[in-house]
């Protein structure tokens, strides 16, 4: 695996390519060990193993670039051989015999760790800590592709351990990037690969330092990003889409560091950050593909609830980035799951950003009307949660939490605002049979819809004696009986599908 992409806390995740194979296929240029080279003539079994290990660490990388779960076990299973072969039969050259099991470590650890599994994540440190200790015994690099490739090497490191949620594994990770970049440091950064892998370092050093949290990490993290964008800034990003792209998501992820410091004046750099970011990404440029817009939608959605945190809040303008991010992702936000993020996410801040609107409404001649943020902000929340339930049903369930503050949302505002849709929106939202993926093992769900249906009742009731209107009276039982029925079937769904909760009084009565 290439450590040259940056991690990003934007996305779910960054593609990377995986390594060249060389003379002695070894990842990201480690050193390819020629046999000929030697001048001690190999025995017959060296010879064997010369032919046989690029062949098994060859075929490992290319069961790698599948990325399938089988295909992945299968490369770690060919590069544990490859290791035991080389381990049983030293080379005469002890440098060259330490790059090559070196090389072959690392492909191990390349394999576990794309498993993505702990054990997998385990295995790949333990796999470049022997690569690390076999580079130790060999002090001279001999040229600038293997400092490059040993820079590799601890990035690949420290981005295993940021895939751990502790502290000490973050700080660990720290550790790991700040070797990188010293080695990258003493390279030619005329040379633009050598450069753009510095900044990978930089950026990566960045996001472990933000998930630290602590103030003087925040700091750090801040000077580490601007230190990755004025490298990219000496890259040609005007002419060349992915030079671009990484300086959009260096300032995107300097405007989310900045979002941690949890204050005014660190939300107004943040706006600032996020506005470099759009503006990279948003005008028309040569090359611009489906990977550009998916960081311009991400980056919008981050101005949005920038803005949101400013104060005074700036909620018109986040209001139009969050529609402006949407609108970017409509096409793939139902087959592509960072895309789906972004419609959930998006429709997620329209509701709070409409929220604070309706709560505090612009004064003066010309400000927008609340009853069209009421629908846009009902379409919102059932959008979302109906986009929740299709990536429930494909195995993809982590945008849960946020469909559950979507429902609270709506909820609050059909009782509020239309409670003649309250019914219908609740067992939409919690009935499989009527919308299949629905969460009905979520006792949140159940929660919310029950103190809804309460509050609505309690309020139709005191509206119906003040009622002179016989027509408009008789709406009113209407509504009501429509959430009695609601009220009946949402508990037939929880004696079904959740074990009975405390506290759960009786069916609705009304009056």
């Amino acid at each position: 695996m290439s450590s040259d992409s940056p991690s990003s806390h934007s996305s779910p995740g960054s593609a990377s390519s995986l390594p060249a194979p060389v003379t002695l296929p070894a990842p990201e240029g480690l050193p390819a060990a020629d046999a000929a080279a030697s001048q001690v003539a190999p025995a017959p079994a060296e010879a064997a193993a010369d032919r046989e290990v690029p062949r098994m660490l060859a075929m490992a990388q290319q069961l790698m670039g599948t990325g399938a779960p089988d295909a992945l076990k299968g490369a770690a299973e060919l590069s544990h051989r490859a290791i035991v072969l080389l381990k049983q039969k030293p080379l005469a050259d002890e440098d060259m015999w330490h790059r090559q099991l070196a090389a072959a470590w690392i492909i191990h650890g390349h394999a576990q760790r794309e498993s993505g599994s702990p054990s997998g994540r385990t295995a790949a440190i333990k796999a470049y800590d022997e690569a690390l200790a076999l580079l130790a015994k060999v002090p001279n690099i001999i040229n600038d592709e293997e400092r490059h490739d040993r820079a590799n090497l601890w990035t690949n490191r420290g981005r295993t351990y940021m895939e751990e949620e502790s502290p000490e594994a973050q700080k660990e990770a720290v550790r790991c990037f700040d070797e990188a970049v010293k080695l990258r440091k003493q390279l030619p950064l005329e040379n633009p690969s050598f450069r753009w892998g510095l900044t990978a370092s930089l950026m990566n050093r960045g996001d472990a330092l933000t998930r630290q949290s602590d103030p003087a990490a925040l700091k750090e993290a801040v000077a580490s990003y601007d230190e990755a964008i004025e490298h990219l800034k000496q890259l040609p990003y005007e002419e060349h889409a992915g030079t671009r792209s990484r300086l959009a998501i260096a300032y995107m992820n300097r405007g989310i560091t900045w979002q941690c410091h949890g204050n005014p004046e660190a939300a107004a750099q943040a706006v600032r950050s996020f506005e470099e970011s759009v503006k990279l990404l948003q005008g028309d440029f040569e090359a611009k593909e489906a990977e550009q817009e998916g960081i311009l939608s991400c980056a919008l959605m981050n101005h949005g609830n920038s803005l949101l945190s400013c104060q005074p809040p700036v909620p018109l303008q986040a209001l139009e980035s969050a529609r402006v991010a949407m609108e970017l992702v409509t096409d793939r936000e139902r087959t592509e799951p960072m895309c789906g993020e972004v419609g959930i996410k998006g429709r997620h801040l329209k509701c709070r950003v409409l929220a604070f609107l309706l709560d505090h409404p612009p004064q003066g001649p010309g400000a927008p009307v609340g009853q069209d943020w009421i629908t846009e902000a009902t379409d919102a929340a059932d959008e979302g949660m109906e986009l929740a339930r299709h990536w429930n049903l494909q195995g993809i369930p982590q945008f849960q939490p946020l469909a559950g503050d979507l429902f609270r949302f709506g909820s609050r505002i059909y009782q509020v605002s239309q409670p003649h849709f309250l019914a219908e929106f609740l067992l939409d939202s919690i009935d499989p049979d009527r919308s299949p993926g629905a969460p009905v093992r979520d006792p949140y769900m159940f929660h919310i819809a029950g103190e809804a249906l309460w509050n609505a009742v309690v309020e139709l009731e005191k509206a119906v004696p003040r009622t002179q209107d016989p027509e408009q009276r008789e709406a009113l039982l209407e509504v009501l009986g429509d959430l009695q029925k609601a009220d009946e079937r949402l508990r037939e769904l929880r004696e079904t599908h959740l074990a009975p909760a405390p506290g759960v009084g009786p069916a609705l009565a009304m009056a």
